[in-house]
């Protein structure tokens, strides 16, 4: 009777879970929400890039029950071939999620995804891109009155650009199990912050009064904002009591959206407000004293509520998924689709699906099919990004320079208003130069990680690195080397043993190599001697530099002379140039300074010896001399 029971109520329990479950999948991999489903057919890359984030990429097909046929020509098929990549990205402090907008101060600026990472990169130091894909909405044809902003917030690295909402999410970069947020966006009014000279905030005021002289220790900004495409208020500030800004950051939306910062350059002077100025006015006691010519101040809206512990936020648009489960969704077209989303144990997941190329098998997604693709993926919760011609990811090659791993509908790169970044502290190693027989690197760290141990590993060799510039000698010519470097980097607290990709180079021919150069002097000509020797004949020009003029020399020459009536300076120089041929470069180029050549100090004559008149060398000098007016002359 029991076991009859305990039966019953096993059937009773998973006919309910079967009948209530959205999400199931079966023998081939597939997943299904209500009116769609997701599955692999191949796959075709699957690698672990820097920082363990997890790079996919699938050939796929997706079914959807309803399909509407749009102005983009995309097929009404049901069931469609897919090419979809994906980005797994673990939460760990070692990484961080940035929204990056181009670093212009006083516009928005459209730009591809990969030239927004090079701008990241250009704009932090010691900082590298991994990864990355495009962003939220924005306007595209420029319509706005601060044209090709995003459509909702651009909050980066504690910066709040825009704080509009329509729908956000924001990245609290901590290693936690949760490190995406989506809740209420809520933030304060404008406010002033303060900084010192190590650039740490050292007092937050609300802002009280918009272009207009405050009231008892109230505190006023003072900028232009538009009212419409291209046209701005005129605003003059006071003289009292004011601090401006000239040439800072100045990102105005309308009257009450405001990112401004820079450096006070003018104190008590009334003048009229221009694109990239503000300024501050106040008789605060507790704030004039922090203020002062050269201080940098902050004017912008701060997030509270559920945001407070995110440092960057990015807009986002359809919630996909919600504790696991397939939201109400009505979009039923197919287009290239870019989406964020998390799973259950705190990975970030970027993906995106190329479309609007049928020929290619590549077809695009309606919002229930992506609702099952997530799921795919593991995330539980997950939301739309803009896509179409925007959509666009790409991963850092062992080269330092970036690969574009989908297949943007457009052709190309679209220029977007904002990227999602994944970003890491890392040496920016740069390769200077490649010559005959050595290789100069050069390397920077970010300033809020510690860079300690590191080594240059080449021609089975370890070489401590102790400082930023480094010059290894020990090259054969024309011959490739690998090398790569290992370091420990220290950040929020947390220590990484970091190896490089391992990096090619290939050293050039021999150079010439200037031996036994010299010069001597009488009273009015100056004698140069030298030799060349060049064992590959890589010669490409030699000459005698005098201050701004050069004299072109032959490479069978071994001497020349010079006129002192027709120069004014006492520093000379021999400048080889020669053809290369490594792989940083194809020509290189040593100037040597020529010194005069000092005799030796005689030694001591030995008794019954007589001392010599002159030595060899002026006499060879004082001949060479004779001999080359003589040759002169006879020409």
């Amino acid at each position: 009777m029991k076991k009859g029971l305990i039966k019953l109520v096993f059937v009773f329990i998973l006919s309910f879970l079967v009948s209530t479950t959205i999400i199931k999948a079966n023998d081939t991999g597939r997943v299904e929400v209500p009116g769609a489903y997701y599955e692999i057919n191949e796959n075709q890359e699957t690698r672990i890039l820097d920082g363990g984030i997890e790079y996919i990429r699938d050939i796929s097909t997706s079914h959807a029950d309803k399909i509407d046929k749009d102005s983009y020509g995309c097929s009404d098929l049901n069931t469609a071939p897919q090419q979809v990549n994906v980005l797994k990205v673990p939460s760990t402090k070692a990484l961080k999620i940035v929204n990056w907008r181009a670093s212009e101060k006083t516009f928005w600026k459209k730009a591809t995804v990969v030239d927004l990472a090079r701008d990241f990169e250009a704009n932090n130091p010691g900082w590298v891109v991994i990864a990355a894909t495009n962003g939220d909405f924005f306007d595209i044809n420029g319509n706005g009155y601060l044209p090709y902003q995003t459509t909702s917030a651009t909050y980066t690295n504690g910066e709040m650009y825009r704080s509009q909402n329509r729908d956000a999410v924001g990245f609290k970069n901590d290693g936690s199990d949760a490190p995406l947020v989506h809740g209420k966006w809520e933030t304060t009014g404008l406010q002033l912050q303060i900084y010192d000279e190590n650039e740490n905030i050292i007092g937050t005021y609300d802002i009280t009064h918009t272009n207009e002289v405050p009231t008892d220790n109230g505190v006023a900004v003072y900028f232009s904002y538009p009212t419409a495409k291209s046209t701005y208020v005129e605003v003059t500030i006071p003289a009292l009591n004011s601090y401006t800004v000239e040439r800072g950051y100045m990102l105005a939306s309308d009257k009450e959206n405001l990112y401004a910062k820079g450096a006070i350059t003018i104190v008590n002077t009334e003048t009229p407000i221009n694109a990239n100025e503000f300024a501050v006015v106040t008789t605060n006691p507790e704030i004039t004293s922090k203020l002062a010519l050269g201080t940098t101040i902050r004017i912008q809206k701060n997030l509270i509520g559920d945001y407070a512990e995110c440092d960057n936020a990015t807009g986002v648009g359809v919630k996909l998924l919600e504790n696991g489960q397939a939201t109400e969704v009505s979009d039923f077209y197919r287009h290239p689709r870019t989406t964020i989303g998390m799973t259950a144990k705190g990975e970030i997941v970027l993906m995106t699906v190329d479309g609007r190329q049928t020929k290619n098998n590549m077809y695009g997604m309606s919002y229930k099919e992506l609702q099952a693709t997530m799921l795919k993926y593991g995330c539980v919760e997950a939301y739309n990004m803009d896509g179409g011609g925007s959509t666009t990811m790409i991963i850092r090659n062992a080269e330092g320079k970036f690969d574009v791993m989908n297949s943007p509908s457009d052709g190309s790169e679209r220029s977007d208003s904002n990227a999602v970044l994944i970003v890491a502290p890392r040496l920016n190693v740069k390769l200077e130069t490649v010559e005959d027989n050595l290789f100069t690197i050069s390397y920077e760290g970010a300033k809020d990680a510690t860079v300690s141990n590191v080594v240059l590993h080449i021609n089975n060799e370890e070489i401590q690195i102790t400082s930023n510039t480094f010059t290894y000698n020990k090259l054969q010519s024309k011959t490739s080397y690998d090398y790569y470097l290992t370091y420990d980097l220290t950040y929020k607290g947390e220590t990484t043993k970091i190896t490089t990709e391992p990096r090619s180079i290939t050293t050039g021919k021999i150079k010439p190599i200037l031996e036994d150069y010299y010069y001597t002097e009488t009273d009015t000509q100056i004698f140069f001697n030298f030799r060349i020797v060049d064992p590959e004949n890589t010669l490409k020009f030699i000459g005698l530099k005098i201050g701004r003029k050069m004299y072109f020399l032959s490479n069978t020459d071994t001497s020349y002379v010079v006129d002192k009536a027709d120069i004014n300076t006492t520093e000379y120089y021999i400048s080889v140039e020669y053809y290369l041929e490594s792989s940083t470069q194809n020509y290189g180029k040593v100037d040597y300074k020529v010194e005069k050549y000092e005799e030796p100090t005689p030694e001591p004559a030995k008794k019954g010896c007589k001392k010599k008149a002159t030595s060899l060398i002026s006499i060879f000098s004082a001949l060479s001399a004779v001999v080359y007016i003589i040759l002169k002359k006879n020409k």
